[in-house]
């Protein structure tokens, strides 16, 4: 159940773990004649995932499809953990549409980082990848850094 906002906390805070640390052996692995075709699954998607359903879908499949070209048949098997991933937090309202706004910033997130392959800068894909996968745990840092409410300081009774 992936229902709660602890729950949801926990599975962006996995998948930024499992992509960050996946992202050397990307490097190392990349089969480069892959690198067209998920280019293409982007742009495709960012013109054509006119819902939250078909986006949360396209997320699935260049996911899996980037864990796949490395090659590494272990890391295939985290790909399996996409559908539950995304489908947690991604396209949850049935029916909603995406803006084309939305679709866009989602092709800006992915898109670089393909780019930077393409180009053999691992230097820029690792910065990007670091962007990406760290917005998922800024919401913990925010939290552990906010200050107590009253209502909690004065439960402890502390100021």
């Amino acid at each position: 159940d992936y229902e709660s906002a602890a729950r949801l906390d926990e599975v962006k805070e996995f998948r930024a773990a499992m992509e960050w640390g996946f992202g050397p052996l990307l490097l190392d692995r990349i089969d480069r004649a892959a690198l067209p075709g998920l280019k293409k699954m982007i742009n495709v998607a960012a013109e054509h995932a006119y819902s939250e359903e078909e986006l949360a879908q396209a997320e699935i499949n260049f996911h899996t499809a980037l864990t796949a070209v490395c090659g590494n048949r272990l890391a295939s098997l985290f790909a399996h953990l996409y559908p539950t991933i995304f489908h947690s937090y991604c396209g949850s309202e049935t029916g909603k549409a995406t803006t084309q706004e939305e679709r866009e910033t989602w092709r800006q997130e992915h898109l670089p980082m393909i780019e930077a392959l393409e180009q053999a800068d691992p230097s820029c894909f690792l910065e990007l990848l670091r962007k990406h996968t760290h917005q998922y745990l800024r919401f913990r840092r925010a939290a552990k850094t906010a200050p107590a409410s009253k209502s909690s300081s004065s439960k402890t009774g502390k100021a």
